[in-house]
């Protein structure tokens, strides 16, 4: 304890030099630990963005933006497809459940789905739930009724009416279409991207196109669900095989998606270790400064019987003291870092974040432990091996 407390103090007696340090070394921890935490949160955030989309069947292109403008309704759609198609698909023995959607719409920036009523009975197989249940109102039963998402509700209430344009999503909005949908539900938070988008009918959507639509209505992307794991794969290779349509495996899409963001990751790891180093190499200086500049001091308490261990453990337990109480100043920052950029990236797109503690804030802590127990033991040493007499 005496240790400690003569540490502590001489802490105190530099305070420009410890909050420098602690300041350099807790910006190091917070930086890895937003980047740890992040990871893991993007990565739960897509798993569960992709829940409710077992197979898209899309128009012919890259699986890449089918998945960016249907589940993160991020992109463009690819195309249509026609409904023919889709009433296929939808006869097909191996498949258990098909939702039609047309998308390419929106209400003031708000992405507009125009989906059929099969999607009020797409059930959450881990929980025997809807993915989509209200939380006020009703389900759009009637022409250009329309239902907002948990967040989509946040700019309108039940019974107001909008007007849909044109695209919008990724640009200027086009023409307004001459139509007005009047909300009469609000949806229960899914903890997806839809949460911000309106939903109005199948039917509605058509009709407000017939001007641009061809001989027969179309839709952008059909939500498959298979009835076993044998049936899924069939079902993919042979629309792949055709000329019409592409089908995309959500979870292998998200999955490449994750990793395309670990790439990232990686680097920013990298940059982060990095700066750890330095500010390990920031203990390791201001503990040989200091050491220097009290040579004369640590020869005076040598000389009225302070012992050479205890003298060495005064400067390690110096650096490991710093190095304690900038990680947890490091971690607290990250993780209020973290949950800031998780609301931000909430607000933008919907895909819930929930950066909570994972067991490589341990890792982290063990190694900040570690290199300043290494940067500090040079500076103990050079302490444990001071002539007395020369610096007094």
């Amino acid at each position: 304890m005496l240790v400690l407390r003569v540490a502590l103090r001489n802490l105190g007696f530099r305070p420009v030099l410890t909050a420098v340090t602690l300041a350099l070394l807790g910006l190091a921890v917070a930086q890895e630990t937003v980047v740890v935490l992040l990871a893991r949160a993007f990565e739960a955030g897509l798993v569960r963005a992709s829940r409710p989309f077992d197979l898209l069947v899309g128009a012919k292109g890259s699986p890449t933006p089918l998945l960016m403008s249907t589940v993160l309704l991020q992109d463009a759609p690819v195309g249509n497809l026609p409904l023919a198609y889709f009433e296929q698909l939808q006869h097909d023995p191996r498949v258990a459940y098909a939702v039609p959607l047309a998308m390419g719409d929106s209400a003031y920036g708000t992405p507009l789905l125009g989906v059929g009523p099969e999607l009020v009975g797409l059930i959450d197989p881990a929980i025997g739930q809807p993915y989509f249940a209200l939380a006020q109102g009703r389900f759009a039963m009637h022409a250009f009724e329309a239902v907002a998402g948990a967040q989509a509700a946040q700019h309108w209430q039940l019974g107001d009416t909008f007007q849909s344009h044109h695209g919008g999503l990724q640009d200027v909005p086009g023409s307004a279409h001459n139509a007005w949908y009047t909300i009469v539900g609000v949806l229960a938070p899914s903890d997806t991207p839809w949460d911000r988008a309106l939903f109005v009918p199948l039917a509605s959507y058509w009709e407000v196109h017939q001007e641009h639509a061809a001989a027969e209505p179309e839709i952008t992307v059909a939500l498959l669900r298979p009835k076993g794991v044998k049936e899924f794969y069939q079902l993919h290779q042979e629309i792949n095989r055709q000329s019409v349509a592409q089908a995309v495996l959500t979870g292998h899409g998200m999955m490449r998606l994750s990793d395309m963001l670990g790439q990232g990751e990686t680097v920013l790891r990298f940059t982060s270790w990095l700066a750890l180093a330095m500010g390990a190499t920031t203990v390791f200086l201001a503990s040989y400064a200091v050491g220097a500049q009290r040579q004369r001091d640590t020869a005076i308490l040598r000389a009225l019987g302070a012992g050479r261990w205890a003298m060495c453990s005064v400067g390690l337990a110096e650096a490991l003291i710093t190095a304690l109480i900038g990680t947890v100043l490091g971690m607290a920052v990250g993780h209020a870092t973290a949950w800031y950029i998780a609301w931000r990236v909430h607000d933008a797109s919907a895909i819930v974040l929930r950066p909570t503690c994972v067991p490589a804030e341990f890792g982290i802590a063990g190694a900040v432990l570690l290199l300043a127990a290494v940067a500090g033991l040079l500076p103990a040493v050079q302490v444990y091996r001071q002539d007395v007499a020369s610096n007094l």
